[in-house]
């Protein structure tokens, strides 16, 4: 299914370039995004979102991401952010407020616990 998110990046990974089996490059980067559940994701961002700079991921900001698809794997789920979704930094919906302010009382420091 296709979803849309709304938290924090809790953790990324740095960007992993590779030829595809068709002889496509191409790039990919991983992030880990929780809301106040304390359920967390990891998301695969791909091409041009993935190369943004290491620094605008830091500091675990509050993401909005459309168009998610979430495939069970190993018993997990995880999602890849499709080429027609959206990424946005820093929303301000009530939803981002809730989680920013999830986060920064406590959230922080819960055990998340992966979908």
């Amino acid at each position: 299914c296709t979803v849309e998110l709304c938290g924090v990046v809790a953790s990324f990974r740095p960007t992993h370039s590779f030829t595809s089996r068709d002889g496509k490059e191409l790039t990919k980067r991983e992030i880990t995004v929780a809301d106040a559940s304390g359920m967390s994701m990891v998301v695969t961002l791909w091409g041009d979102r993935a190369k943004q700079e290491d620094k605008v991921f830091e500091n675990h900001p509050v993401v909005s991401i459309k168009g998610v698809l979430v495939k069970e794997w190993n018993s997990g789920r995880s999602g890849s952010l499709l080429e027609a979704g959206s990424l946005s930094f820093q929303p301000t919906t009530p939803a981002a407020q809730q989680v920013q302010q999830w986060w920064s009382e406590g959230g922080s420091k819960q055990r998340l616990t992966a979908l």
